[in-house]
């Protein structure tokens, strides 16, 4: 009876032992996994930093595997490092599909004039974020583009409207891309009719409206000297209608009309409701610009017009 009790005792204790040993590991990793999570890293099995722990059986997975192989459990961050790809594929994608239509546009009429191609420069600059093998990435890219079908124009905006679709303010990217578009048909001053109907039918791929596309065109004029365009201009008759064109005003509206209009416009591009939308990094520049010539335009016309 005694040798039964103390045989009993034994396997208890065991039981105990390995019963204790798993709860440690097990809260072990619960508090690893949680820190992980809440500081939204990865979750470092081991110290390696090729795995991570499944958070169910605890063994090594991948970085890059959706599933753990053993218990079949999706990874913790499977979907983190999946998403973040995507995004990171599709700026990819925008920047190129954004530069190859920038391509077809300039080309439109057989000539890129010397302006153009300065607000090309800028569109590269924009689209490569100040690095310079993305930049000579996307220079690659626009050059591939220069000697290919313009029709082809239509298959890339339909791609990059398909990615954007289901990006948050994938709508407003567009817009802020007709923008840059736009400009670059009012690059000599007048309207470059042949490159306007590309930009037309890059509009009606991404389900914009005729109306959106025509209340850009009467202030998508870059001034000539970049450094200049920083402060007013003299208000000269001339320069004073390129400003009210800039507000989409006349000289025959009122004070207050113009004020509307600036508000309006000055909201639209604020970089706070801009960056309230979450839109890719590659046109946060140009909105900013566009927001600096609104108020600069603004500033000319009232002191013009003796305005408080």
């Amino acid at each position: 009876m005694t040798q039964a009790v103390l045989i009993i005792i034994g396997v208890v204790l065991v039981l105990m032992y390995y019963l204790a040993g798993f709860v440690l590991m097990f809260l072990e990793n619960f508090v690893r996994v949680s820190i992980c999570l809440l500081k939204g890293t990865q979750v470092v099995n081991n110290g390696d930093p090729k795995t991570n722990a499944c958070d169910k059986c605890y063994k090594d997975i991948e970085n890059d595997a959706k599933f753990c192989t053993n218990c079949g459990k999706q990874h913790p961050f499977a979907s983190y490092h999946y998403q973040s790809n995507l995004r990171q594929f599709r700026r990819d994608v925008l920047s190129h599909c954004a530069i190859t239509l920038t391509a077809y546009v300039a080309k439109a009429d057989g000539v890129v004039s010397e302006k153009e191609a300065l607000i090309i420069s800028d569109i590269l600059t924009s689209l490569s974020d100040g690095d310079e093998n993305k930049r000579q990435e996307l220079k690659n890219v626009y050059a591939e583009a220069k000697n290919k079908p313009i029709k082809d124009h239509l298959d890339i905006a339909t791609k990059m409207a398909t990615t954007v679709e289901d990006l948050k303010g994938g709508d407003e990217q567009c817009k802020l891309l007709l923008i840059w578009l736009v400009d670059l048909v009012y690059a000599d001053g007048a309207r470059n009719v042949e490159q306007y109907r590309v930009v037309e039918d890059i509009a009606y791929i991404f389900g914009i409206d005729e109306e959106y596309l025509d209340s850009l065109c009467p202030y998508q004029q870059k001034y000539d000297d970049t450094n200049e365009s920083q402060k007013p201009k003299k208000t000269t008759d001339s320069g004073v209608e390129t400003y009210y064109n800039t507000l989409k005003c006349t000289h025959e509206d009122s004070d207050e009309q113009i004020k509307k209009s600036y508000r309006e416009l000055a909201k639209q591009y604020h970089p706070d409701s801009i960056n309230s939308k979450g839109l890719a990094e590659d046109f946060l520049e140009f909105a900013s610009s566009k927001f600096k010539e609104i108020n600069i335009a603004y500033e000319a016309i009232k002191k013009y017009r003796g305005m408080n």
